[in-house]
Order: C-alpha cells, then structure tokens, then sequence
C-alpha cells in the first residue's frame, strides 16, 4: 500500500510540475520548417545582375552624288536660209557640209522642193532643218494682239494648231499662221505647230501635217 502511494504521490507531483501558470501544459513554441526558409530567403543577399552596353558603330552609307545635268542641244536658228527656194537651200547646205532636213507640206508632204520655200530654219550641230511651205505669208486666220513672250511661244511647238491659237487668243495674244500645202491651212485642228517664234510683234506659228523631219540630201 506505501508503494502504491509513493507511486502516485510521483505521478501527480510531475503533472504539477509539468503545469503553467494558467493551468495547461507548458508547451515550448515549435518553429515551422517554412517559417525558417523564409526567413533565410529574406536574410539571404540578392545578387543584382550587371548590364553591360556596349555601343555598336553603325556604318553609314555615303550619300549618292547627284549626276550633272545632261546638255540639251537647242536648235539655234538659221535666218541665212529663209526665204530661200527649198531646193536651193538644200543645194547650200550640202557644199557647206551640213546635213539637210525638210519639214512642212500636207498629207503628202514636200514633193519636189523647187516649189517650196524656206519660211524659217535651224542648225543643230552640222544638221539643218527647213521648214518650208508654198508660201511664207502669213494665212488668213491669222489675227492681232499683244506680242507673247517667247517662252510661251516656245511651247506651243508640238501643239495641235486650233488649241495653240486658243491659248494665244485666251491671253490676247497676236498669231500669225504660216505653212501648209498648196491651198494653206484650211481647218487648224488638222494641223500642228512645227515651230513657233515671235516676230512682227505676233507670234508666228509654222504648221504642218507632220512634223517629222525627212531627209533632202
């Protein structure tokens, strides 16, 4: 029976012993496993990479040169040969070398130049050019005005001849029509303007059916 005492005197002196203040278990605070690996990634120092720029040359392309302007030739004219006979004129410039060519006429063109006359012409280099017609008196439907400057002139050529006298009339601009075959320039939407130029205060425009210069040597 004292052994049995002494037993449980032992028993309920270590569950005094094992009690707190407040009567529980006293119960020593567990640290998680978690809680210590978040404390060691935020005690652990971060490693910042470093960003090295490197600068790059970049090649730059030289600029093009721009090419200089190709020469145009422009016809100067060749008042030594107007009014001449065409065949005449043609004859001059093959002993002085140069290469003749004959504008003018109409759906059939210059048949036999000693019965056409040279109303203006141009030298370009050693080629001449005739511009001939029956008859170098300005047409009828020619008509008065202020002179035109001759750069407005200068670009009727290679106009249809009813739109070119348009223009003129448009800005009050004199014309005188010269060209055509053997009865003139009837119907000028028919006809182009081959050459022009300002003379006699008007602008004198010489048409024909084709504008293409043949051969007259």
């Amino acid at each position: 029976m004292t052994r049995v005492t002494g037993f449980l005197g032992g028993v309920i002196g270590l569950l005094i012993v094992g009690c707190g203040s407040e009567g529980g278990p006293v119960i020593a605070p567990a640290t998680s496993a978690a809680t210590q690996a978040v404390a060691t990634i935020a005690s652990t120092p971060v490693s910042t990479p470093t960003v090295v720029v490197t600068s790059t040359a970049v090649a730059t392309r030289a600029p093009t040169p721009t090419p200089a302007p190709v020469p145009i030739s422009t016809p100067t004219p060749g008042p030594a040969y107007n009014g001449m006979n065409l065949a005449s004129a043609i004859s001059t410039a093959d002993s002085a070398g140069e290469t003749p060519h004959d504008v003018g006429g109409g759906v059939l063109g210059i048949i036999d130049p000693s019965d056409w006359t040279v109303c203006f012409s141009t030298i370009d280099g050693n080629s001449v050019t005739f511009y001939a017609a029956k008859g170098c008196t300005p047409d009828a439907n020619s008509q008065s005005g202020s002179t035109p400057s001759t750069t407005t002139v200068s670009a009727l050529i290679g106009q249809n001849l009813q739109n070119a006298e348009s223009s003129l009339r448009a800005a009050g601009s004199g014309y005188q029509e010269i060209g055509g075959g053997l009865l003139g320039i009837i119907v000028p939407a028919d006809w182009t303007v081959c050459y022009a130029t300002v003379a006699s205060g008007a602008a004198q425009l010489f048409a024909a059916k084709d504008c293409s210069s043949a051969s007259a040597g």
